[in-house]
């Protein structure tokens, strides 16, 4: 059963309005969104059936005609009935419906042929315009443009205009005039009413080209924008042209006397700009993934709506490395705009609010050369909601760079989230892990970094106010802390340097004990715990420790993204890539066996649960800022793989049987002979897992232990062990300290 989507980036293509300005019409990756403009709540989703991302969007009447791949959809946007669809030779750009005839730019295409000069082989570019009857569905190729990009065409009286990088061309029934520009070109918008059309560039300049295009058109140049002009838009009347670029300023500019009028501060880069047929709302969409509705009254915003804000940041310099639940609204937190949370629904599938962390003023780049903005790299609440720890960062060419640690505190009255405790530089270098307790014996927070220390904060009260305080700092055996996690009923801490796990009384600062795998030396990149049993990932292995024993319950060989714990049940969740898509695994820490696999179409990022009146809710979130959502009616389990049986293995009907896998002990590398003695388990605990190394089994493992076959990876399963009755981990602890002493 396929998963229900929601997310994505709504910036792609301009949003067009319906004929009777009810709706507003977004593209979403191969979806289109029909938003209802009076209530900003979202009327219906109109899909293709296919995963190719939609190219274009027009209305004509009360139907939506829509661009994918070489195909051309019509919808009757209303009845949310698709009516037909057209297919073309090749991928479609940009299309432009007029009457019964489709004019489709098709995609740019890299191909390579014989140089009638040269006579050797030689790369080139080709893109066509062609003409599409939707009566007879024949096509015909007008215009074929070999080594230049075609960006755009708009309708002029009663011919069309056709825009490249370079050039710009009038195609009528006369023929083809082709002019140069000397500047880059990036949009076009024609009069409705005068035979003139708008150009913008990529320094900014706006061209008024005055004529027919039976001879060379008159220009007049207008500048204001300070980088490249993104769109341009005709009011209907004609009287003015809306453009918008980087500035995050809409500008209306009225043609007869030349005047400006501004829009300032809207937030973000301009990306496109379209109009509401009655001239009621002037739409505006941005590069943070949002839409803004201005009202044409009184020029101030009348709607909004919102996407995931991160989806059109760099990766590599923001990457998106918050994503939980917010405890007391139920929304998704994730990153937001640099310096910024936001706070979306998973039910309404809008953008709730957006949080700002860095109080800093948003700065256009210099030149070409973006300026690197402050970063909130951890994020985390409190289990009652009530604080909120927040850990900033901003990389700097020329100088130190910076580090805050911020403690907020929840305001019941405002409804909001205010300062409380503020830290500048925790720690020397880079943080690369936060973690806050779940308050039962009091609220603590760690943080580790990468010069070798790990900071405990603890929430005192005051006279008048709780604060935070650093109670301890620690190091281990000169190794780098890579992760850090309170345990559920915060007896005690778990903090993982490298390979090696370590066990921390967090009010004492006492160690506790030590846990270490020698099967690799993978540093440990996060650590959840559920009951009894601790589960760490690492970049290529997946354990599960059975602390009652103080042993490896059952480990995996295997790359994953992320792994999240369903806070009602011991359930927890894995999402891997695999190809192009991935997949989502769920699992009971008793087994090996999982409970769950889905297929993924896009690639993970992200897990996370959501408790609901029922069972929890599973949310993934994709490197397209795609939200897939799973419930507990979507859950499919999973069935043994069926494999083909010769003559005599059919009659056999025994169960199959699993074997380890044969150790070669002479190359054997064993990691506890270069682990410090201090740090290993017990002798006891170690002697098992050494021997199974070593010695080939012969009897046949239980079915619970089986290795699950995750394809691409190969796996590494230890049997299942029975489960001690030792009361609760406090009281394992206590055992623990005595036998370390």
């Amino acid at each position: 059963m396929k998963s229900t989507t929601f997310g994505g980036t709504l910036q792609t293509l301009s949003p067009v309005f319906s004929s009777d300005t009810q709706f507003l019409l977004v593209g979403c990756g191969a979806r289109i969104k029909c938003y209802n403009i009076e209530t900003g709540l979202l009327y219906n989703v109109l899909e293709t059936g296919k995963t190719h991302e939609l190219t274009h969007l027009q209305v004509v009447g009360n139907q939506v005609y829509a661009s994918a791949d070489k195909n051309l959809y019509l919808w009757d946007y209303n009845a949310n009935l698709l009516l037909e669809v057209f297919e073309t030779e090749s991928v479609i750009h940009k299309f432009l419906v007029s009457d019964r005839e489709c004019f489709i730019i098709t995609k740019t295409e890299k191909l390579n042929r014989i140089g009638p000069k040269t006579g050797i082989p030689e790369d080139y570019t080709l893109a066509q315009l062609v003409k599409l009857n939707l009566d007879s569905r024949k096509t015909q190729v007008m215009y074929e443009s070999m080594n230049e990009k075609l960006l755009d065409l708009c309708e002029l009286q009663d011919q069309l205009v056709l825009v490249g990088l370079n050039s710009y061309m009038y195609l009528s029934d006369n023929g083809l005039k082709r002019y140069k520009s000397q500047s880059k070109l990036t949009c076009v918008a024609g009069h409705p009413t005068q035979n003139m059309i708008a150009l913008g560039d990529s320094i900014g300049r706006i061209f008024l080209a005055y004529g027919n295009g039976k001879s060379e058109p008159k220009m007049t140049e207008m500048h204001w924008h300070a980088h490249q002009v993104n769109d341009l838009c005709f009011t209907g009347d004609g009287v003015y042209l809306l453009s918008g670029g980087e500035e995050a300023v809409l500008v209306m500019w009225q043609l007869e006397t030349g005047s400006k009028a501004f829009v300032p501060r809207l937030g973000s880069e301009i990306v496109h700009v379209s109009i509401a047929p009655q001239h009621t709302f002037y739409c505006v969409g941005q590069k943070d993934n949002s839409i803004q509705l201005i009202s044409t009254g009184d020029m101030n915003v009348f709607r909004t709506f919102s996407g995931i804000k991160a989806a059109h940041l760099d990766q590599k310099m923001y990457p998106t490395s918050v994503f939980h639940l917010d405890p007391i609204n139920r929304h998704l937190v994730l990153n937001g705009l640099p310096g910024t949370l936001q706070y979306y629904s998973a039910i309404g599938d809008h953008s709730i609010k957006e949080f700002d962390v860095t109080n800093r003023n948003r700065v256009s780049k210099t030149e070409s050369k973006d300026l690197r903005q402050t970063h909130v790299r951890f994020a985390q609440h409190s289990q009652d909601g009530m604080w909120l720890v927040t850990l900033e960062s901003r990389k700097n060419d020329d100088f130190d760079d910076e580090y805050v640690l911020k403690f907020y505190q929840y305001d019941l009255d405002l409804q909001n989230y205010f300062l409380n405790t503020r830290v500048d530089m925790p720690h020397q270098k880079d943080v690369n892990s936060l973690s806050l307790s779940h308050g039962k014996n009091g609220l603590f927070c760690v943080t580790t970094s990468v010069d070798k220390t790990f900071k405990i904060y603890e929430c005192v009260q005051g006279k008048t106010q709780a604060c935070w305080m650093v109670r301890t700092t620690h190091r281990y055996n000169h190794l780098v802390p890579n992760s850090a996690q309170f345990c559920e009923d915060d007896s005690f801490l778990a903090v993982g340097f490298g390979p090696v796990l370590s066990l921390w009384d967090h009010r004492t600062g006492q160690l506790l004990h030590t846990l270490s795998c020698c099967a690799t030396g993978d540093d440990i990149q996060k650590i959840i715990f559920s009951q009894q049993f601790l589960i760490t990932q690492s970049k290529y292995r997946l354990d599960v420790w059975n602390l009652l024993t103080g042993s490896v319950y059952w480990s995996m060989m295997v790359s994953l993204k992320d792994i999240a714990k369903d806070p009602r049940t011991n359930k927890f969740c894995c999402v891997r890539e695999e190809g192009e898509g991935g997949n989502v695994c769920v699992f009971d820490p008793k087994s090996p066996a999982p409970i769950m696999i889905q297929p993924l179409e896009g690639k993970p990022l992200h897990v996370c649960y959501i408790p609901t009146s029922g069972d929890s809710e599973l949310i993934v979130l994709d490197k397209q800022f795609v939200l897939h959502r799973w419930s507990d009616q979507t859950q499919v389990q999973v069935e043994p793989k069926k494999q083909k049986k010769s003559g005599f293995g059919s009659l056999l009907t025994g169960p199959k049987q699993v074997f380890e896998k044969k150790m070669d002990v002479n190359n054997q590398d064993f990691g506890f002979f270069k682990t410090p003695s201090h740090i290993l388990a017990p002798p006891s605990k170690m002697v098992l897992s050494v021997l199974r190394t070593m010695l080939e089994p012969k009897k046949i493992v239980e079915e619970q232990a089986k290795t699950v076959d995750m394809d691409t990876a190969e796996e590494f399963v230890q049997p299942v062990q029975s489960i001690p009755d030792v009361g609760s981990l406090s009281k394992w602890v206590s055992q623990l300290v005595i036998e370390h002493q």
